[in-house]
């Protein structure tokens, strides 16, 4: 029966407490509407940098992907590190049967690689012969969308070259090459093809060094029946590859591996990492300013209401009641700021995603496979990091500022002029 007194007796005053914070908001009503508007625009700077910068990642693997080895590759376990030609992957057409049904994967392909003498006329060159699945690899790869000159292998003693390759070997459509190289057994495998394709892609590496002919032709020369090199896979979201590598170890036998974008372009992913430190530091400095500035708002709150909480503590009021108060105050600033920010960032964010920003740098989508304009994205850290940042900051600058209270003697606060 008394507990529940205490409670009733205690509730109205929480509510006195509640409603004299907000009042004590609105007594200068400029520096707090500077104060919401500081927060606003700090969300809505942090939170549409963000979008922007987490949408790029996505268009950033992809392009990698696309022009390279996909966003997952089964392997033989040690051909990462010792690309040889008897470190295959066997029966690769029963392993794409099993991932054509798989929800997880967008596409796959095979592919045989081998270093190989190239030779046309009196000139030849070291190269990396791949061999690849046709319409497969028209669906994994941007490589046959470079197409400059000719067809993409539609026959089967095609090859597809790059233009720097070509202009160093003097080749056009229909010359004949030479491909010597070695199988698994060390034999000689040699085979000759007619140009059927020239790609540019813009990259040198790729333009001078890599050549393309069909699986069936490569599997037949250099003895590889029906393996490969690499299974190239493409997935829906190249951000979250957890659930298809766990389906795609269910496939595979124990001496052949699962590698994902990351393990197979480290550049890429230490590019992400480099790019997401140096924008923390952006958005942790930027915090800090517009904390600091909000700070100095309760100080300059501190210093008019001294007199205010002489009288207060003079009448009874504990220091930690009026820290209390200040403290809700402050909570109430941040909540304010926190709302009007979140509308106009959703709004901001809202436009990304629909129209994007153009990249600004000519080439851009054509060498790197990225596209012309970057879109913004939502997650959790967009919508919450900039929020929790601005809140915890605001509370400990408040709290910082208010503790003078602890401080202030009652009789010099009566004595101030506000």
């Amino acid at each position: 029966m008394f507990e529940s007194s205490a409670a009733a007796a205690l509730k109205p005053a929480f509510w006195i407490f509640v409603v004299l914070a907000w009042r004590n908001l609105w007594r200068n009503r400029r520096r707090s509407i500077t104060a919401i508007v500081a927060l606003a625009f700090a969300m809505l700077l942090i939170q549409s940098l963000m979008s922007l910068q987490y949408g790029a990642y996505l268009p950033m693997v992809d392009g990698s992907a696309r022009i390279g080895g996909g966003h997952i590759q089964i392997q033989h376990h040690l051909y990462l590190d010792d690309p040889r030609i008897d470190h295959h992957v066997p029966d690769v057409s029963v392993l794409l049967s099993a991932m054509d049904t798989l929800d997880t994967i967008e596409a796959a392909t095979a592919r045989v690689e081998s270093f190989a003498l190239l030779a046309h006329g009196e000139e030849s060159t070291g190269v990396l012969v791949q061999g690849v699945m046709r319409d497969r690899e028209m669906v994994v790869s941007d490589l046959p969308g470079h197409l400059s000159q000719g067809e993409y292998l539609t026959e089967g003693d095609h090859a597809y070259v790059g233009a720097a390759l070509a202009r160093n070997l003097d080749l056009e459509v229909n010359s004949e090459l030479v491909i010597l190289g070695s199988d698994p057994d060390g034999s000689v495998a040699a085979t000759v093809v007619r140009v059927g394709g020239i790609f540019d892609t813009g990259i040198a590496i790729l333009d001078r060094a890599i050549v393309q002919i069909p699986l069936e032709t490569m599997q037949s020369v250099f003895a590889l029946s029906d393996s490969a090199h690499r299974m190239v896979i493409m997935v829906n979201d190249g951000l979250r590859l957890e659930e298809a590598v766990a389906d795609l170890q269910k496939l595979i036998p124990t001496d052949m591996s699962v590698r994902d974008w990351k393990e197979l372009s480290p550049d890429v992913e230490q590019s992400i990492r480099l790019d997401k430190l140096s924008n923390s530091v952006i958005y942790v400095v930027l915090t800090i300013i517009i904390v600091s500035s909000i700070a100095n708002t309760f100080v300059m709150t501190m210093f008019e209401r001294t007199r205010e909480f002489g009288i207060l503590q003079a009448v009874g009021v504990r220091p930690a009641t009026i820290f209390r108060m200040l403290m809700t105050e402050a909570a109430f600033l941040w909540l304010i700021g926190m709302v009007a920010g979140l509308v106009v960032s959703g709004v901001a964010i809202a436009v990304l995603m629909l129209h994007g920003v153009p990249i600004p740098f000519e080439g851009m989508d054509v060498q790197f496979s990225m596209p012309e304009r970057i879109y913004g994205t939502i997650n959790y850290l967009v919508v919450v990091y900039a929020p929790v940042a601005l809140g915890i900051g605001v509370l400990l600058s408040a709290c910082i500022a208010f503790l003078r209270l602890y401080r202030l003697q009652v009789v010099e606060a009566l004595r101030d002029e506000e």
